[in-house]
């Protein structure tokens, strides 16, 4: 059986020897070593699918999708505050989070003002508020 060290990072796998992640140099060196097959089925089984509520409507968002004016699923092009890539939503770890992408006028979660280009873990129940106009539930199933 062959194991490998998946990065807690960007779970990529690299080999049991790596200090560090061959994808984005986190250090692994304290990663314990596992069975790939295992880890894929546990991913699997462990998915949280992501849903914006928005206007009373639901829409799935992806890993990596960038929110704003410039995002054709959702439509924001009428608000003109909103900048064009003013959110990134990030899948890592069985946990989502979201980026402010150096908005012009900011995103705040729960009523708290994110700052640029950080991470912040999101929940279930969540609200976050673009450029305080637009205000989206978070929704994981």
């Amino acid at each position: 059986m062959t194991y490998v060290k998946v990065c807690p990072v960007c779970n990529e796998k690299n080999q049991v020897e790596s200090l560090t992640c061959f994808n984005c140099q986190h250090n692994i060196a304290g990663v314990l070593p596992s069975d790939p097959d295992l880890i894929i089925k546990n991913r699997e089984e462990k998915a949280v699918k992501l849903f914006f509520e928005y206007l009373g409507e639901s829409y799935e968002i992806t890993n990596n999708e960038i929110i704003g004016r410039s995002n054709t699923k959702i439509n924001f092009s009428r608000l003109k505050t909103i900048s064009r890539e003013h959110i990134r939503v990030i899948f890592r770890g069985n946990e989502w989070s979201i980026e402010d992408m150096g908005s012009s006028n900011g995103t705040k979660i729960n009523g708290k003002s994110c700052e640029a280009y950080t991470e912040y873990l999101i929940s279930n129940g969540d609200k976050i508020i673009l450029a305080d106009d637009a205000e989206i539930v978070i929704k994981l199933q």
